[in-house]
């Protein structure tokens, strides 16, 4: 787990999984290039990412996560509308990726369906994530 209370990106590895956890804000770019190389070196089939708020992705930072998260299956977790409306906008694009808000987090991880890990098991390390986090 990578946790840095307070920073905008902190992220964590559970088997194939990625759960990252976005506040709002502007991404530091050394915080999100070490997000994307630990992505790109395991071997993750899946990305749950969760955030509160409007988040700053400037496109050098929209272009490495398309890359790092192509093939992935990826569910959105965020009560920001225009958050998950870009994110709905991406699945139009053929993107394995849907929104969702977080009174749905539990069927955001079951549209992951993450073998080898439990509904639960998932929500709840999504909710420390983001408990840890937040300054």
């Amino acid at each position: 787990m990578s946790i840095e209370r307070g920073a905008a990106n902190n992220w964590m590895f559970l088997g194939p999984l990625v759960i990252s956890f976005n506040q709002a804000g502007h991404l530091s770019q050394d915080r999100w290039d070490q997000f994307i190389a630990e992505i790109e070196e395991r071997p993750v089939t899946h990305c749950l990412g969760t955030g509160l708020g409007a988040i700053e992705v400037n496109s050098v930072q929209r272009r490495q996560a398309a890359a790092a998260l192509r093939g992935l299956k990826v569910a959105v977790v965020s009560d920001h509308a225009v958050s998950r409306g870009i994110v709905t906008a991406l699945g139009w694009l053929g993107l394995d990726i849907k929104s969702f808000s977080w009174g749905a987090l539990e069927e955001a991880v079951r549209f992951l369906d993450v073998p080898g890990l439990s509904v639960e098991e998932i929500a709840q390390a999504a909710i420390e994530l983001r408990d840890a986090s937040r300054e």
